[in-house]
């Protein structure tokens, strides 16, 4: 590894950055010598000491990493409740047991091979491919580091790596494991299936029965925390109503964007469905030999409305293979027999509108609403450096976004997962993250904004927080009566799906069980494990993937009321080839996995090898939140 850093500095540029930043060692040292003297002892590791200083630096760093990379302030407490405290000292521990071990191994990395890494580094090179300083300094601004800080950091990863990549380098997964989890992934079945629903004859609770679930149940019936809020979004579509567009704008930005906002072309289509192949390929030759497409959908008793896709782009239409093959017909044709996600496919596709570009006159709306925004953008750090002063100056939320023109959104009484106590979903403006901020902050206390970059800004103040409780019984008495009876409903809907399982299971058909139950036999096709849609649900898939490859199974609908009974049917699928971009996808995962594992078990044995303690008291403060104990400069 080393020769291969060291076969890069051939550059006379490049050597004179390496002399220097070697030379830096020198000057500065391995530790940082402006750190405050005074910390508690968190943590050692074998002779290594991490004090209380120390784990708070890389806290906090790791708190503003955070932030950066969501665009919203991470506090102190939501990190505590992510566990990100526990995983910093488990990181510090790991390093110093390592550290360790290199010390005792002998193992030191030269200095020119540190500065080496540094001027090699592309995130610390300019546009001519060489190291920059200007680049190298700002990075460490952004992530807090002095430059005597990073140096130390960065030699000792070195060094780490020395050791830890032998063993994370090494990790062999056989093809055999590969195999297994690629079936798994990749198996399809074929599913036919009918659904019942019994009829509405729950009988009415008593008062009695009522209490009794109300008693037995209160943590269902409890109403969450709910919280209000005042939101200030600052963000294009807020300010661009007042924006003014020119002619010239328009044409500015039609020349810069006419190509992308091309029309796309348009067809209808309409798609045949069929239970198998077989009868796709049927249905086709009888329209080759001269069979309209609208009468074959006639033989299966559905209208052309049944079997319109309606007019749409190639992207409208969720399948790929249907999408591709409706818009490589020529206008009016019909298809060969299509494999779908679900079903095998005859189509017809007629062109609506051919895709081209569009003459200015019919975009001007959409061209003046991009202006408009792109403006508005551009005002945007202006207007948040006016709300910033303006609080800074004592403004309350509402004075301070009438400085900038914005209304204040006052929002809730509203639970975190959106809704309002009758559970309507309510819209929170703003940040996709105003609404899990609110719930970490308390009443009145002002934080930083969420950014969302070139989308704006969001402020917020946490207004009043309406504590979880559960209701008295008399208050949502009709609340308990519905869940009683879809608890009723549910639980005869199962009786009666396991009584048509098991006839399944003993010899009778499907189709003789849909008969006695008055139901439409129906089928879908290739069904994977990760795969639903609005006819085959979620919880049917995984009904169906419950049961043996030829297993019988059932699935209750959410409301209870109805099930569905399924019969599974193996698909014969393509054999397995550990070349493929699946299969390499899953060996890499494993890989990654494996190495991981090899590591974090060397780990733990060096650390029990030299002895790990932990500060409980020191902890429990830190975890708690107090303070760090005052710190005394050396200086």
């Amino acid at each position: 590894m080393l020769t291969a850093l060291r076969s890069k500095s051939g550059g006379i540029i490049a050597k004179v950055f390496i002399a220097l930043l070697a030379g830096s060692f020198a000057v500065w040292g391995i530790e940082d010598m402006l750190r405050g003297g005074s910390s508690e002892t968190l943590a050692k590791v074998g002779d290594r000491e991490i004090g209380s200083y120390e784990f708070s630096e890389a806290f906090n760093r790791q708190l503003s990493v955070y932030s950066r990379r969501l665009g919203e302030t991470v506090t102190p407490d939501r990190a505590r409740q992510l566990g990100i405290d526990r995983q910093i000292l488990g990181d510090l521990m790991r390093d110093a047991a390592l550290d360790s071990q290199a010390a005792a191994l002998g193992i030191t990395m030269p200095e020119r091979a540190v500065a080496q890494r540094v001027a090699d580094s592309p995130q610390f090179q300019g546009a001519d491919g060489t190291f920059n300083a200007d680049s190298f300094r700002n990075l460490l601004r952004q992530n807090g580091f002095s430059e005597e800080q990073f140096f130390s950091i960065e030699r000792n990863s070195m060094t780490r790596q020395v050791i830890s990549q032998p063993l994370t380098t090494q990790a062999v997964v056989p093809d055999t494991l590969v195999e297994l989890i690629w079936k798994h992934r990749t198996e399809q079945r074929d599913a036919t299936y009918f659904e019942f629903t019994l009829p509405d004859a729950v009988k009415q609770p008593t008062d009695a029965d009522l209490k009794s679930l109300y008693d037995d149940n209160k943590d269902t019936f409890r109403e969450p925390e709910r919280r209000s809020m005042a939101i200030v979004a600052l963000t294009p579509e807020a300010i661009m109503a007042g924006i003014e567009v020119s002619e010239d704008d328009l044409k500015r930005q039609y020349e810069a964007t006419k190509k992308r906002l091309a029309a796309a072309e348009t067809r209808t289509v309409l798609q045949i469905t069929f239970d198998n192949e077989a009868d796709a390929i049927v249905a086709a030759q009888k329209i080759k030999d001269g069979t309209s497409f609208e009468d074959i959908a006639k033989e299966q008793g559905k209208t052309e409305a049944d079997i319109s896709l309606g007019t749409v782009t190639k992207t409208a239409i969720p399948d790929p293979a249907v999408a591709e093959a409706a818009f490589a017909l020529a206008d009016g044709a019909v298809s060969d027999p299509v494999k779908g996600r679900f079903s095998t496919v005859l189509l017809k596709a007629t062109i609506v509108g051919a895709s081209g570009e569009r003459p200015l006159d019919e975009m001007r709306e959409e061209l003046a609403t991009e202006v408009r925004k792109s403006k508005a953008r551009d005002q945007l750090l202006d207007l948040h450096d006016k709300f910033e002063d303006a609080r800074a100056s004592g403004a309350t939320l509402e004075e301070a976004a009438a400085e900038i023109g914005i209304k204040v959104a006052n929002v809730g009484p509203v639970a975190l997962d959106g809704t309002d106590k009758d559970g309507k979903t309510i819209t929170v403006p703003g940040h996709t993250a105003s609404l899990t901020t609110a719930f970490e902050t308390e009443i009145g206390l002002e934080i930083s904004p969420l950014t969302d970059g070139d989308d704006g800004f969001t402020w917020l103040e946490t207004r009043d927080i309406i504590a979880s409780a559960v209701p008295a019984f008399n208050d949502i008495k009709d609340k308990v009566a519905e869940t009683w009876k879809t608890r009723e409903a549910a639980g005869a809907t199962r009786k009666k799906a396991e009584e048509l399982v098991a006839k399944l299971r003993a010899g009778t058909t499907i189709a003789d069980l849909a008969t006695a139950e008055n139901a439409e036999i129906k089928t879908v096709s290739g069904v994977r494990r990760n795969e639903n849609n609005a006819q085959f649900t979620a919880a049917d898939v995984g009904a169906l993937f419950s049961v043996a490859e030829d297993g019988k199974a059932f699935s209750i609908a959410n409301d209870g009321k109805s099930a569905k009974l399924i019969a599974s049917t193996p698909v014969l699928g393509t054999g397995f080839n550990p070349t493929s971009e699946e299969a390499r996808a899953i060996r890499q995962v494993l890989e990654t996995n494996l190495s991981n594992d090899l590591y974090a078990e060397y780990v733990n044995a060096l650390q029990e090898q030299i002895g790990v303690t932990i500060n409980d008291a020191v902890w429990a403060r830190i975890a708690s939140g107090a303070p760090e104990p005052v710190q005394h400069s050396n200086y």
